[in-house]
């Protein structure tokens, strides 16, 4: 019973790594070989292990869905980060400049972007140059890393306070 003990006894002689079971080392060793034995039955690309596939197959299939919409997605974690775009309180920040949809994160911005072609990935350029320095002092504002102080401690309000001694 390895499990508590922390030995690992098993070493990878092409990285160093170490793992506690045999069958976790031997599954390690097919992601150094050549061989890709697992074809995706939706697209040409192969994969060394069948972990490799069933999450390459995730962004055929999407099984994950959106409570709120059942919009598909390929992870748990996509569908997460989009579940927040549904809430009220949610600060959608990454604005599309052709059609003016609106993302809570740069990333799905991105991929938004992609849906009006290959053309429109660059904003186009500001007339001014001042313009410019002014987006980038906006950008810079709204990047800029706030560390919350500690709370303060509780005073009594003055009402509360007995005068009479």
């Amino acid at each position: 019973m390895r499990t508590h003990t922390g030995v690992r006894p098993y070493a990878c002689q092409h990285c160093g790594k170490r793992f506690k079971a045999s069958s976790v080392y031997n599954h390690h060793l097919l992601t150094h070989g050549e061989e890709r034995a697992y074809m995706c039955p939706y697209c040409p690309k192969t994969f060394k292990t069948r972990v490799q596939l069933a999450g390459h197959k995730n962004s055929h299939t999407k099984p994950f869905r959106c409570t709120e919409c059942s919009r598909p997605f390929a992870s748990l974690y996509a569908v997460r980060a989009h579940i927040q775009t549904h809430k009220k309180d949610n600060n959608l920040k990454f604005s599309c400049y052709v059609c003016g949809a609106s993302y809570g994160r740069a990333f799905a911005l991105k991929d938004h972007l992609k849906q009006h072609g290959q053309d429109v990935l660059a904003p186009p350029e500001p007339a001014r140059e001042e313009e410019v320095h002014e987006d980038f002092l906006l950008r810079e504002e709204e990047t800029e890393l706030v560390i919350p102080s500690p709370p303060l401690p509780l005073v009594a309000h003055s009402s509360d306070v007995d005068d009479t001694d």
